[in-house]
């Protein structure tokens, strides 16, 4: 005869038997949360803010500015210095073609002489662009101007530019800082080393 002692005692519980017990008890909860009857399910839409969309946004990057030769630009009646410029363009819809147009904010530091033109690519361009070049396609490529830049007693330059396509999208913009190189209006037509 077996003791009541025995019958009392608890056996451990098996993996197996835990997991079977766990599947069970979850079965249940989620029959219970069953609708009674089937309903089509809801469907919602909505638009992003458009700054949370993502794309492949008109962009410009890789701003760079490189004095070429000093005092050797004549312009207004005054010599300057010649520098080339150039950034890269990404434009997802193929609309930067020779009637883009470059927008260019310039300020002299640190007096503040400064002003804002458009330089269209296939110009005609203001009097201190020498030249604008366009290399790669409508798509992505480089842009690159040869400016001429004249300092007097001012120590550096800053430049802000951005790009508007053919179809009228402009990308964002960049700003770089020029300090004067130095000899810049001491001499004519002096190249750099």
């Amino acid at each position: 005869m077996l003791s009541t002692e025995n019958e009392n005692k608890t056996r451990p519980l098996s993996r197996r038997q835990a997991l079977k017990a766990l599947a069970a008890t979850a079965g249940v909860a989620t029959l219970s949360n069953l609708p009674d009857k089937w309903q089509a399910p809801v469907i919602e839409g909505g638009l992003l803010p458009a700054l949370a969309q993502t794309s492949n946004a008109f962009s410009i990057s890789d701003l760079s500015s490189v004095f070429t030769s000093l005092n050797d630009c004549p312009f207004a009646s005054v010599t300057g210095s010649t520098r080339t410029e150039s950034f890269a363009f990404n434009d997802p819809s193929g609309q930067v073609t020779t009637s883009a147009i470059v927008n260019f904010a310039y300020r002299f530091l640190p007096d503040g002489v400064s002003d804002a033109v458009t330089i269209p690519i296939g110009g005609p361009w203001p009097d201190f662009v020498v030249n604008v070049t366009q290399a790669g396609g409508t798509f992505n490529g480089i842009i690159t101007l040869i400016l001429c830049a004249r300092f007097g007693t001012e120590t550096a330059l800053r430049d802000t530019i951005s790009l508007t396509n053919a179809a009228g999208h402009t990308s964002n913009s960049l700003t770089t800082t020029i300090t004067k190189p130095a000899g810049a209006q001491s001499t004519e037509g002096e190249p750099l080393p």
